[in-house]
């Protein structure tokens, strides 16, 4: 079993894989479970494929386009994509006290997406839950993998589930560069899948980019043109690798 102390850590400090990791990682057998249900979804350059109603409080529905297609959970996480961690890699982004944001209403939120990049893509899919409370710091927790399971359902046939120890940096990274969103309180990720050949840190960065911009929404208030990165919304450059000083 591990079991290190968790550093405090600054949005922009997660590197590339190469880099000194500033997380703590502690066994456990802790996964999410929410059930599955339905988003109007809007993008300045796809328009929806497909709606579908649900309970209230949760949505879900697809975009498509040329050479790229993403399905996003409003208000809950994909069953099927629930990991099963060997462990949960943490971190924590403090503000002052006095600069910390109001926290959001709890809330669920996951995407998945493929893009084709001329002979290659990314592809992959993400899912957290975010609880609020009164401290002065976003605590964001990855579950961790050592294996992949099971293939996912259409439209992720080709992705497995699980999140493996290379991707969870690109999601601390993504997570940190959107915390100002949610404010103070609890972010997990326990929903994951990848595929073999197309998911990457970068994707995985971008997916939980998206995640966060998610989580800070309302099911009703669909998801407007400018959240998802590479369906209309902007994303952020990714971090560079402190440098390492003996």
């Amino acid at each position: 079993m591990h079991n290190f102390r968790s550093r405090h850590t600054h949005a922009g400090q997660f590197g590339r894989p190469a880099c000194r990791p500033l997380v703590s990682f502690h066994a456990t057998g802790e996964r999410g479970h929410r059930r599955d249900s339905a988003l109007r979804g809007r993008s300045a350059h796809l328009p929806p494929a497909r709606h579908a109603g649900g309970h209230d409080g949760e949505m879900h529905g697809s975009l498509s386009g040329f050479a790229r297609d993403c399905h996003v959970w409003l208000g809950e996480v994909p069953n099927w994509a629930a990991v099963k961690p060997v462990g949960l890699v943490d971190t924590y982004l403090r503000w002052d006290d006095s600069e910390a944001p109001a926290p959001m209403l709890p809330s669920s939120a996951a995407w998945g997406y493929r893009v084709g990049h001329g002979g290659s893509g990314s592809y992959g899919v993400l899912g957290a839950t975010y609880e609020p409370h009164d401290y002065p710091f976003l605590r964001v927790s990855v579950a961790a993998t050592a294996d992949l399971g099971a293939k996912g359902p259409h439209p992720f046939n080709g992705a497995r589930v699980g999140l493996p120890h290379e991707y969870v940096g690109g999601v601390l990274a993504g997570a940190s560069q959107e915390s100002l969103r949610l404010g103070s309180g609890s972010v997990r990720f326990l929903w994951g899948a990848v595929h073999e050949v197309d998911s990457s840190w970068e994707a995985f960065r971008v997916l939980a980019v998206g995640v966060m911009r998610l989580l800070s929404r309302e099911p009703a208030e669909g998801v407007p043109t400018d959240v998802l990165p590479h369906f209309g919304g902007s994303l952020p450059p990714a971090p560079r690798a402190p440098e390492l000083t003996d």
